[in-house]
Order: structure tokens, then C-alpha cells, then sequence
């Protein structure tokens, strides 16, 4: 007890200490924030201090493997606190609560030397890889680094699925995020060998540091820092690290500020400019005169005592707990829903009509392009559907506004190289090539307008593209195979999940969030069932 005590004054010293070399560097850079107002706290609820049983008496994680095989141990200690904001005083709608310069995030442009070995290797600095490194970079420039201040307040990593143990995975076994984790790795690996290990050995001489400080390890506890803080700044910076933005935290129809900022793309950074990505080192000095600032201001009021939150946007639950690493518990979550993989549905219906995989693949393929089409007419169509009037602030999307956290997959998609680039290309003039949308079925029950368009094509042999046109009614005559495929698909699901008891009998953070997504994923199945199990006439 008497040990436990002492380790926990030494934590609060070492918080006390971090605290006050981020408030200095906030001052230093001109980053300001309404210190009136609203106050930064670190929460007790985190993770890091939930794992305290899992820190050993020299304050190191107790080693484990994860998928890739590699030792999660790290000398670094996990009890950083998380962080959150609260109102000190009343918010009003408008007022800005901090200002943020753009030279002050912690991006690949910003940072000189490693710009210039970016440009050498010929790799592309405004996307979410470009951070990962130039924060791998700084952290191993320890107290050289120009961002020394902020990075206190930055755990070592986020717990997010590609971090779990395969033991904790297991919880996830029959979610589609399950599939999705192990091919996540698969690419940060990839990612890392082809772009990020050559320039190590430069990277460690510029930084004074050993190779180590830029090892895989590292850049995985990086990818997951900037996978699920990383804010769209400008198609400059592209995806960076603001500091005081990213210790807002998140809350479905709650959101209390929005960042703000003139940038020259008023789109999502999906959506920005392929060449303005491929160039990004080109100077920004007139974007910069324009508009050198991030702005936090609040868009609905908050009482003295309230956390204030921003919105990561319209998110499922699985979305959330893959790039964000946590779940929001206590209510629905209508944007929930249950993926299928291509693979699946196309081996049952080729199994069930006697063709071949490929064929039916192939035919999967060819009615793609009548699907993106039709995409703009669905998403309106969604909107009356689902929303309610008062999601003014949600209509941004996952990544939308400047200031929206990136929903970047934590193997960085957006950081493309130039072959892949090209092979997106060609499927843009080549429907046979084009990726074909997901299945799956909605918070609802019922499959969406793709899938269940696909099947009953599949099966009856009517126009895909009749079948869209028809809309959301075509669903309800859903019957025959294309019926009972469906329902096969989700009676393999349900029984694919971990055991509901076994889940129970796990501890832990990530369990916990584990069982959040089974439970709601099964629940969805469960609806489905009902509505297209009954007999019909």
C-alpha cells in the first residue's frame, strides 16, 4: 500500500511538472485559451490509470506480444492521464475560447530538417504519415524539440484495437472490425518498411537519437497518437497535431465548439486536392497571411461545472473504438451498423445458386458504378430518414470542417505512394476495377439499399439498377432466397461472436468496450432476424 501511495504522489508530481512546462510553451508559441473560462483537467477514468495493475514495480507495462509478434513492453510509463476541458464560467454561443497559429502544430511542414529528408525520399508531408514521422522525430529530439512542451501532455500511445494483445482481440472475434485490425497491421508494416525504415538512420543522426527512437514499435505508438487526434489544418500541413484542440473529447449531438479556419478547401481531406497532397512542400505563405490561425469557438452553450466537448463527427461505434480507441456507453448509436465482407456474401450466394465465386464477384463489380451514381439521391434520402432537425453541427461528417477530427485509419490510407495513387486512378475510368461498396445492415435492422439491391439481383436476376432507382421500398419485398440468404449471413454472425458469459468474466478498459460493440452489433442482427425471419405469405 505504502509503495502504491508513493508511486501515486510521484505520478501527480510528474503531472504537476508536465502541466507546467505545456502552459509555458502555450505562452511561448502564442497559442492563448481563455484560462477564465474553461480549464484543462486530466480525467482518473483513463485507461492509463485503469491499467495500474498491469504496470510493475519499476514502472514499465508488463510485456506481451501483439499480432504483428512484436514486444509491446516499453521503458516509457503508461499512467499519463487523458485530459478533458471544463467550463469554469457560463459559454456563450460565438465566444472563441483559444487560437491556435498554424506554425504552432505539430506537423511534417513545420518542421525544417525533417521536410527537407521527407522531400529527399520523395514522400509526401501533408497526410497523417508525415505526422506520424515528424512526431516519431520529435519525441526523440527530447528537450531540442521546438514541441518539447506539448509533447508532456501526450501519452505514449492510444489503446486502440492495433495495440490490443491477440487474448484482448479475441473479445472482438465476429465484428467486422475483428477482420479490419488484422489488415490494419498488415499496412502499417508495410507503410513502415517501404516509406518510413529508409530515412531512419538519417532521421536518428538529425535527431542525436539511437535508431531505436524510430523502430516499429514507435512508429505504431505514433500512428495511433495521430489516428485518433489529428485535426485537417490546411492542405499545407493536411492531417496535424493542434495542441488544446485534441483535449476536447468527444460526445455524440453534444458538440460545444468547433475549430475554425479560412482554409483554402472547404471540403473534407479526403476530398482535397491530389496534387496539392503530392506537392505539399510548396510554401504557404500566402494561405498563411490569409489565415495563420486556428480558432476554437463555441457553438452551443455550457454551464459553469459541464465538460465542453467537440464532435468527431457521425460515427458508429465501431468507428469509434478502431480510431479513437473507446465506445460511448448508456444510449444508441443510430449510425451503428453491421458490415459484411464481399467475401462472405459472395461465397454463400455462389454456394447456394451452384456458379462460380468469380462470377458472381464479377457481377458484384459491374453494378457498382450504378450505385455511385445514385450515392448523392441516397445520401438525401438518409437525411430525411434519419435526422431530426437539429444536427446543424453533425451535417459536418466524420472530417468535414476544418478543425473536425480526421477519421484517418490507423494505417494512414491517405498517405498513398505514387503507384497506388495511379491504381486509384485507372479505377476511376474503369468500373470493373472500381472497390465495391460495403454491405451492410443498418442500426435499423434492415439491410441497406446496396446490399439488399445485390441480393435479390443475385438471386431473381432483375436490373441492380431498377432496384436502386426504386429506393428504400424494394426492401420490402425481400423475399424468397434473397430473404433467406440474408438471414443465413446473420445467424453466421450471431454465431460467430465471443460468448457474451465469456466477456462478462474479462476486466479491463478494453473489454469493456469489447463487449459495448458485440452487444450492439448483436442487437442489430437480432432486429433483422425478427423483421425478415417471419413466415411470409
Amino acid at each position: 500500500m505504502a509503495e502504491r501511495n508513493q508511486r501515486s504522489d510521484t505520478n501527480q508530481t510528474d503531472e504537476h511538472r508536465r502541466r507546467s512546462l505545456f502552459l509555458e510553451w502555450l505562452a511561448a508559441h502564442n497559442v492563448t485559451w481563455d484560462a477564465e473560462r474553461i480549464d484543462i483537467l486530466s480525467c482518473p477514468e483513463s485507461e492509463y490509470e485503469q491499467e495500474e495493475s498491469a504496470i510493475n514495480a519499476h514502472g514499465k507495462r508488463v510485456r506481451g506480444t501483439d499480432l504483428a509478434g512484436e514486444d509491446t513492453a516499453s521503458e516509457a510509463p503508461l499512467s499519463r492521464p487523458a485530459y478533458c476541458c471544463r467550463a469554469k464560467q457560463s459559454l456563450s454561443v460565438g465566444h472563441e475560447v483559444a487560437r491556435i497559429p498554424k506554425h504552432a502544430v505539430l506537423s511534417a511542414h513545420n518542421s525544417e530538417d525533417l521536410r527537407h529528408v521527407m522531400m529527399q525520399h520523395e514522400m509526401m508531408q501533408s497526410g497523417a504519415l508525415g505526422t506520424i514521422v515528424a512526431l516519431m522525430y520529435e519525441r526523440a529530439r527530447l528537450e531540442q524539440s521546438k514541441w518539447f512542451g506539448y509533447l508532456q501532455m501526450l501519452p505514449l500511445y492510444e489503446p486502440l484495437p492495433v495495440m490490443w494483445s491477440a487474448l484482448e482481440l479475441e473479445g472482438l472475434r465476429g465484428t467486422d472490425l475483428s477482420r479490419t485490425v488484422q489488415q490494419d497491421l498488415l499496412l502499417m508494416k508495410q507503410d513502415y518498411e517501404e516509406l518510413v525504415k529508409p530515412m531512419c538512420e538519417e532521421l536518428a543522426r538529425l535527431s542525436g537519437a539511437s535508431q531505436a527512437a524510430f523502430s516499429f514499435n514507435e512508429f505504431k505508438n505514433a500512428a495511433t497518437i495521430v489516428a485518433s487526434r489529428a485535426f485537417y489544418v490546411d492542405s499545407t500541413h493536411g492531417d496535424a497535431l493542434v495542441p488544446v484542440a485534441d483535449m476536447f473529447n468527444h460526445a455524440s449531438g453534444r458538440e460545444h465548439v468547433h475549430i475554425e479556419s479560412n482554409r483554402d478547401d472547404e471540403h473534407s481531406s479526403d476530398d482535397a486536392d491530389d496534387t496539392d497532397k503530392r506537392h505539399s512542400a510548396k510554401s504557404s505563405e500566402q494561405e498563411q497571411a490569409v489565415d495563420p490561425f486556428l480558432s476554437i469557438v463555441v457553438v452551443q452553450e455550457a454551464r459553469p461545472g459541464d465538460e465542453v466537448f467537440n464532435t468527431y463527427g457521425t460515427i458508429s461505434t465501431s468507428a469509434l473504438l478502431k480510431k479513437y480507441g473507446f465506445v460511448e456507453e448508456g444510449h444508441e448509436n443510430k449510425y451503428d451498423q453491421v458490415i459484411f465482407a464481399l467475401s462472405s456474401v459472395v461465397q454463400l450466394v455462389a454456394s447456394k445458386l451452384g456458379v462460380d465465386v468469380d462470377v458472381v464477384e464479377a457481377r458484384i463489380h459491374e453494378w457498382t458504378p450504378c450505385l455511385l451514381s445514385l450515392d448523392d439521391e441516397e445520401d438525401d434520402g438518409d437525411d430525411d430518414e434519419e435526422d431530426d432537425g437539429d444536427d446543424d453541427n453533425e451535417d459536418d461528417g466524420e472530417d468535414e470542417d476544418a478543425g473536425e477530427l480526421v477519421v484517418s485509419d490507423i494505417d494512414g490510407k491517405n498517405e498513398r505512394t505514387d503507384s497506388e495513387i495511379e491504381s486509384e486512378d485507372d479505377r476511376d475510368g474503369d468500373g470493373d476495377e472500381q472497390e465495391v461498396p460495403d454491405f451492410f445492415l443498418e442500426s435499423s435492422g434492415h439491410p441497406d439499399l446496396w446490399f439488399s439491391s445485390c441480393l435479390i439481383a443475385l438471386c431473381s436476376g432483375e436490373n441492380v439498377e431498377t432496384l436502386l432507382a426504386r429506393g428504400r421500398e424494394q426492401r420490402a419485398v425481400l423475399s424468397g432466397p434473397a430473404r433467406d440468404m440474408l438471414l443465413r449471413l446473420v445467424e453466421d454472425r450471431l454465431a460467430s461472436f465471443a460468448s457474451p458469459r465469456a466477456l462478462l468474466k474479462q476486466d479491463g478498459a478494453r473489454m469493456l468496450c469489447a463487449r459495448v460493440l458485440v452487444e450492439r452489433e448483436r442487437a442489430i442482427l437480432l432486429r433483422c432476424k425478427k423483421v425478415y425471419g417471419k413466415v411470409q405469405a
